[in-house]
């Protein structure tokens, strides 16, 4: 078990809802920023760093990219646009988005903590030197490289930058609120874009399979009462109605 699992596991501890109130406090963030939560110009956006973003989808139906909760992993200059890769939250399913991360994190040391003097005082957050070859080989290892999305910096409308000291906070909020797609079909949207891979990795296919469900295993042993904290999503619903996010 990495730092993120322990980190969550301590919030555990100190609370009975830990989703429910992860949720909350993202909402009441939305509203209120601060400095472990707080907005930031689409051209200061760092690869490395994890952020929340309100994206335009006008025209589109899915919600899945509207609200994206992302890791910046990869940008680049198309013409006069500028393009961003993120490994999106929002496709991960929950049960096994914290196990990714952590294990992600790991070669990482003190991540959670500031590392200089420049940051112990409230300076900028070094990013995690990463890229999207490493972000790549790592989610293709459990058949989720597609949860890399590209993003047109023109059509974020908002953005906010997540300090790692909040990431606990951050893995932890219910997305279903923002997508309205759950558990069920995201494991349903994995296994799809699994099948249709090339048929010299269908035996792959089917250990990734059998990984997941061990996982699953593994995740409700740890977090028994994980699942059970995301029993109301109305009120958060309610809350992203005031937002003016419904």
């Amino acid at each position: 078990m990495g730092e993120l699992l322990e980190r969550v596991r301590i919030l555990k501890d100190e609370e009975v809802k830990v989703a429910e109130n992860s949720t909350d406090w993202l909402l009441t963030r939305l509203k209120n920023p601060d400095e472990g939560f707080k907005t930031v110009r689409p051209k200061n956006m760092y690869v490395g760093k994890f952020y929340f973003m309100m994206y335009d989808m006008q025209g589109k139906s899915s919600k899945m990219e509207q609200y994206s909760p992302i890791l910046l992993v990869d940008f680049r200059k198309v013409a006069t646009k500028k393009i961003l890769y993120g490994i999106s939250i929002n496709f991960l399913p929950q049960n096994i988005r914290l196990l990714f991360f952590d294990e992600f994190l790991k070669p990482f040391e003190n991540v959670f903590e500031p590392i200089d003097s420049e940051e112990k005082k409230g300076g900028p957050e070094k990013p995690l030197p990463i890229s999207f070859q490493i972000a790549f080989e790592a989610l293709d290892k459990i058949g989720f490289q597609y949860v890399i999305r590209e993003f047109d910096a023109d059509k974020i409308n908002k953005v906010y930058e997540v300090k790692m000291s909040m990431l606990p906070r951050f893995m932890t909020v219910n997305t279903t609120v923002l997508t309205e797609v759950d558990e069920q079909k995201m494991a349903e949207i994995w296994l799809s874009k699994l099948k249709n891979r090339e048929e010299a990795v269908q035996k792959r296919i089917s250990e990734l399979i059998t990984d997941y469900k061990e996982i699953t295993k593994t995740f409700d042993k740890e977090f028994k009462s994980y699942e059970r904290e995301f029993e109301k999503i109305e009120k958060s619903k309610k809350n992203l109605k005031s937002l003016g996010l419904r």
